[in-house]
């Protein structure tokens, strides 16, 4: 989100980076995000000024024995890519995996904020998550995220969901975009891509 988007941290107020912390209710969230590696955000009902178009985050590497992900943040800004580096910490098998902890490694200090991950779609790998605790966003705060490779998609059961948890829309990231095709895909998307005609030449 944010993972933004994702160890429990329930008696924690503070720690280092800004955080937060997705709580599910059982494997399948422990699985929306690591086997989906490329995430665009379709709506939020906070408004987030800075980052207001093509948000988007990708997992970067995953460190299968301490069970943590490096992923990258980020948005579309005047044309080119802004991003920050995120640590995801994914929850011990002890709670099922449905806890994951995201914090900038930018940032000096930041709040926890805490989600519950209130929707999957299983055939799109859209997910909704809904904010529980009272640090900003908030309770009730909705983040709907989708994988790059669905984002086109028209994702109706998600939009539906969405509405069915009484989730306002505050900011669309992704159809904020008014370049033809919509939110070109992140540089670091392409990786190590030998074939150049398959890069964007502002990638390059």
């Amino acid at each position: 989100f944010s993972y933004d988007v994702f160890a429990a941290l329930s008696s924690c107020s503070k720690l280092r980076g800004a955080a937060l912390l997705w709580k599910g209710t059982g494997p399948g969230c422990l699985d929306s995000f690591p086997e989906r590696r490329r995430f665009f955000l379709l709506k939020r009902s906070h408004p987030d000024r800075n980052r207001t178009t093509c948000t988007y985050m990708i997992r970067r590497n995953l460190r299968e024995t301490s069970r943590k992900i490096e992923a990258s943040y980020g948005h579309l800004d005047g044309g080119r890519y802004a991003e920050e580096a995120y640590v995801i910490q994914v929850g011990r098998k002890g709670n099922d995996g449905s806890i994951f902890n995201a914090s900038s490694v930018s940032t000096t200090f930041g709040t926890v904020f805490t989600f519950q991950l209130a929707y999957v779609d299983s055939s799109t790998g859209c997910l909704i998550v809904v904010g529980i605790n009272g640090s900003s966003p908030g309770v009730g705060a909705c983040m709907m995220w989708t994988p790059v490779k669905t984002a086109k998609q028209s994702l109706t059961p998600c939009h539906n969901k969405y509405r069915e948890f009484n989730c306002e829309t505050a900011q669309e990231p992704y159809s904020a975009c008014q370049a033809p095709g919509g939110c070109p895909l992140p540089c670091q998307y392409y990786g190590d891509e030998p074939d150049l005609t398959k890069i964007p030449s502002h990638c390059i």
